[in-house]
């Protein structure tokens, strides 16, 4: 049976909206189903030899018989003298014969027994994850559809409560303007401001460069911009080496999806 692991093998980029534990959670299960096919594997290809052992013994022992019981008969004087003196290693040679393929296919009948097996076990783990794989798409629809469509300050209040289930103390603010910032945290005596933007265009380095004046001017240990269309290059440039992580809706949904598991 032949399983194509990269079908059903899921990652955090591909499924951001899933938590850690769900993804290393299926992710056993594919390897598992990927060990059972190399066993399913490696059993069917006994069981073809067996059944080719069997073949040949059955033809050999054809053999033997055609020798010792219709050979002689060309030799019409020694028949019945013949048949008589060859009954015995005929006799010999089909008990032989019939231990030997009698041995082989009760190996077989078990094999195909296990292979039986090992083939429901593939399916079972294979309809498993068919279906974990239908309700990942079905909450990429679900959540990041839901979050897109959140006003600016509904989107600055959902992540608020993101972080406040991590153990983050929260502050929304109000009405902040472009530089500003949407909400404080604090955490194991860190203050850290975070900037939201739910737009349709990646974000710019002047966005970035406005947010870490406003972490200057207020005394912050670390800015976090969350933007769920992403950043320019540009922008990515500006933050590196400096206390600003950069977010995007991917990392919202995987935050999200920490959450339910939790």
């Amino acid at each position: 049976m032949i399983f194509f692991k990269n079908k059903y093998f899921v990652s955090a980029k591909k499924y951001p909206y899933i938590s850690e534990e769900q993804i290393k959670q299926h992710n056993s299960v594919v390897n598992e189903v990927e060990q059972l096919a190399k066993e399913e594997s490696k059993l069917r290809s006994e069981a073809e030899k067996t059944s080719n052992m069997v073949s040949i013994v059955v033809g050999l022992s054809l053999v033997g018989m055609f020798y010792y019981y219709f050979l002689p008969h060309y030799w019409q004087d020694a028949i019945f003298v013949g048949l008589i003196a060859l009954s015995f290693p005929a006799f010999m040679i089909f008990s032989f014969a019939y231990s030997i393929v009698n041995a082989i296919l009760n190996s077989s009948i078990n094999s195909r027994h296990d292979l039986r097996e090992l083939e429901q076990a593939i399916e079972k783990k294979k309809a498993y994850l068919d279906g974990e794989l239908h309700k990942f798409k079905e909450l990429e629809k679900k959540y990041a559809k839901y979050w897109l469509n959140l006003s600016g300050y509904q989107f600055e209040k959902e992540v608020a409560k993101l972080y406040k289930t991590r153990g983050y103390g929260v502050q929304v603010t109000k009405g902040s303007g472009d530089g500003g910032i949407d909400i404080f945290l604090e955490k194991a005596g860190r203050r850290y401001g975070v900037q939201c933007k739910n737009h349709h265009k990646a974000i710019g380095p002047a966005a970035i460069r406005d947010l870490y004046g406003t972490m200057s001017h207020e005394g912050l240990d670390a800015g976090i911009f969350i933007a769920s269309s992403g950043y320019t290059k540009g922008a990515k440039e500006f933050a590196r080496n400096k206390a600003i992580t950069l977010l995007d809706i991917n990392n919202v949904l995987r935050m999200h999806a920490a959450t339910l598991t939790e």
